[in-house]
């Protein structure tokens, strides 16, 4: 593992809302030691940290050095206007990525004490130095920006020994404001310390935090969006299976009826079948086909079974010579396409042939 060393304080109380953040910072701390084991092919795969540029505040000059290798120094004239101190930024180092700072200011604007507090939650610890910055100051506590930072803790005697940083708030937020309008942020706002390193502190604004009645109220308006949700959903259900009712309750109240219609439509179509049958039929037609048929077939012949349809005629019947009534039914004009549809079987009880032709018949004049 690394030799870089662990330090875990056992006297703070732990609270509920801290394990968030102490759980992101073990992950952190946890992904980084897993790189370092990593081979070098692997490195890439894990997430690394953000290096900020850090802005070093020295009078009239900005010294800015970059958190990104190979990328030299800045020195900015910062009595110049905003657009010139953007040109010379762009003029020195067109590829320079400034969206976050780590802004440091001189040593001697910031003023630092020593408190000692007795044992509190360290959420605790930052309210209660801001009710003595009247006494450790001569500012008013609305007009300073301050941070803490937890130096030692005495589990036996009960004590908190607490650095605070302290500096005149116009100043701070006059040059906040100022590289905001130049598109950067001051991710960290920190101090100089004697060996000219940032002592460690963040004096940005901090956010007040979310009130417990407001949680509440979002909490609230979360579980009223939910219920509206589910009662909509109910209400839905409910009026979706009455208006099915009410269709099945007309359907049934209509089937009689539609009971009645089916069986009157067949009623009437049962009437008018005759009609259209007697309509289609050509009693001409039918007549003279069986009178030339009579015509032509010989005395000994005799017919069983004439059938007419639309397709033609088939006939069926008992002969001597079967075989001649081919030749003679198709001497006819009105006939065509005559041939057996069977085999001609001969019956020795009558000494005949049984025969069934098929045949065609012509409007007048064969094909």
């Amino acid at each position: 593992m690394s030799d870089r060393p662990i330090t875990i304080d056992l006297n703070p109380p732990a609270r509920m809302a801290d394990l968030p953040v102490l759980a992101r910072r073990f992950f952190q701390w946890w992904v980084g030691e897993i790189a370092e084991l990593a081979p070098g092919w692997a490195h890439g795969m894990f997430p690394k940290p953000v290096e900020l540029s850090t802005l070093y505040v020295r009078g009239c000059l900005w010294h800015i050095v970059p958190g990104l290798p190979d990328v030299q120094a800045l020195d900015i004239d910062s009595s110049q206007d905003d657009k010139g101190i953007a040109d010379q930024i762009l003029q020195a180092a067109p590829n320079f990525g400034l969206a976050e700072l780590a802004v440091v200011l001189p040593c001697a604007t910031v003023l630092r004490r020593r408190i000692e507090l007795p044992m509190m939650p360290e959420h605790q610890v930052l309210s209660a130095v801001e009710l003595q910055i009247d006494r450790l100051t001569p500012f008013k506590s609305d007009a300073v920006r301050f941070a803490v930072r937890i130096a030692a803790r005495d589990a036996i005697e009960g004590k908190l020994s607490v650095d605070a940083a302290i500096t005149p708030r116009a100043a701070v937020d006059g040059l906040e404001q100022r590289l905001t309008r130049l598109g950067f942020k001051a991710s960290v706002i920190d101090f100089e310390d004697a060996a000219g390193e940032r002592a460690g502190f963040n004096l940005r604004a901090a956010q007040p935090p979310a009130s417990q009645r407001s949680t509440v109220i979002k909490a609230g308006l979360m579980v009223a969006a939910i219920c509206s949700w589910y009662f909509a959903g109910v209400l839905w259900d409910a009026a979706r299976e009455r208006e099915v009712e009410a269709w099945r309750s007309r359907i049934v109240e209509l089937r009689p009826l539609a009971l009645r219609g089916a069986a009157l439509r067949q009623r009437v179509v049962g009437m008018t079948q005759p009609i259209a049958i007697a309509q289609r039929h050509k009693p001409g037609v039918v007549l003279g086909s069986l009178k030339e048929l009579t015509a032509l077939l010989p005395d000994t012949a005799r017919l069983t079974e004439f059938k007419y349809s639309s397709d033609g005629i088939e006939l069926a019947g008992l002969a001597n010579e079967a075989t001649q009534l081919i030749s003679k039914i198709d001497s006819s004009k009105l006939f065509y396409n005559v041939t057996f549809r069977s085999p001609v079987l001969r019956r020795p009880e009558s000494n005949k042939d049984r025969f069934e032709i098929s045949l065609k018949v012509e409007g007048g004049a064969k094909p």
